[in-house]
């Protein structure tokens, strides 16, 4: 099966997105207030791409190499990803359980695409962690969704740019996920997902 949307399987996500949220404004009281509802219910309702987003429901099998630089030596592990819609259809609820290193990860992330900013979105929060993770993109011509965040730490309390490049290779959905080390972009992370097939 071929699936037009992708979904991270990171552990290195942002607390927000590097192109930021939009201006922060005023409601305009003057705003026709018919038309406000009718184009609420239309960026409300479940469009193209969050049928895309229903085709990964299911159990898939991942595979995962880890590295802390890009001079370290890769960590290798493996686990599992439970998938299904929720909220009518408006996003997917993914449940990712995976053993890397010997050590357990446990996290669940919330997948949607908004159609306010057309742009597809993720939301992390895992056994790691007191706080949620968020990072965005859009799709290209062929189907891959690039998504850019910031990732905190302790390391970098302001934030760091990284970036996750999602796409398709046969029926896998496969991630490789860049952080800025040192004041370059060094790929950290690829993750593999197949479909179970039972």
């Amino acid at each position: 099966m071929k699936l037009r949307y992708t979904f991270p399987l990171v552990l290195l996500l942002a607390a927000c997105s590097s192109s930021g949220p939009p201006p922060v404004g005023s409601y305009p009281s003057d705003y026709p207030r018919e038309q406000y509802i009718e184009e609420m219910a239309e960026f409300a309702t479940p469009g193209a791409e969050h049928k895309a987003l229903a085709k990964a429901e299911g159990v898939w099998d991942v595979a995962v190499k880890v590295r802390e630089t890009g001079s370290s030596e890769w960590s290798t592990g493996s686990g599992t990803a439970e998938m299904r819609m929720a909220l009518g259809g408006r996003y997917l609820i993914e449940e990712l359980r995976m053993t890397i290193a010997g050590r357990p990860s446990h996290a669940v992330v919330v997948h949607g695409y908004n159609r306010l900013s057309e742009h597809y979105f993720s939301i992390w929060m895992s056994e790691n962690s007191t706080w949620p993770t968020y990072m965005d993109g859009e799709e290209d011509a062929d189907g891959n969704v690039v998504r850019r965040g910031r990732y905190f730490d302790a390391a970098t309390p302001g934030g760091r740019p990284f970036y996750a490049n999602f796409k398709h290779e046969g029926d896998r959905l496969v991630t490789t996920v860049s952080d800025t080390i040192d004041g370059e972009l060094v790929e950290v992370m690829q993750v593999y997902r197949t479909p179970r097939s039972n």
